[in-house]
């Protein structure tokens, strides 16, 4: 028994001990809640990638228009807009792992395996979001997208 390997003796050598599990309990609720907020809070990341995707795209919309102008494809249009947002992300997600490896490598290395699905998701959802905006983006004649809205 655990209890035996703890006090080093047989319970039934007349030594009894008492386990304070209130901290345990506390860790185990913790963990639960933890449990319950992870794919919360990887979902609130997802849309927060998302919306900067989108914002980056829309930022650079009349960079878009000036290209379509000098002549470029739409599908090369798009094309420059999500490559230049799936470089961006990329790097963003290199920088986040090796802050997160230089923070602390023992909890990298525990979570290892997470840490790269998220990435991979973020990545693919950055990827899906860029292709969409950059797809409305080029929807518009740019000549629409160049003029001044008061």
């Amino acid at each position: 028994m655990y209890g035996e390997e703890l006090i080093g003796h047989s319970i039934s050598s007349g030594r009894l001990f008492v386990m304070d599990t209130s901290k345990l309990d506390s860790i185990a609720n913790t963990m639960r809640l933890m449990d319950i907020l992870f794919p919360i809070a990887v979902a609130a990341a997802l849309l927060i990638v998302c919306f900067m995707c989108c914002l980056l795209i829309l930022k650079s919309m009349k960079d878009a228009a000036i290209m379509r102008i000098l002549g470029v494809t739409k599908g090369k249009t798009r094309a420059v807009l999500v490559l230049e947002q799936s470089v961006l992300c990329i790097i963003g997600i290199a920088i986040g792992l090796v802050a997160m490896l230089g923070f602390n490598r023992f909890e990298f290395d525990v979570a290892f395996c997470q840490l790269l699905f998220i990435a991979v998701l973020v990545f693919v959802s950055h990827l899906l979001c860029g292709i969409i905006c950059s797809s409305l983006a080029t929807r518009k004649p740019p000549l629409e997208l160049l003029s001044v809205k008061e």
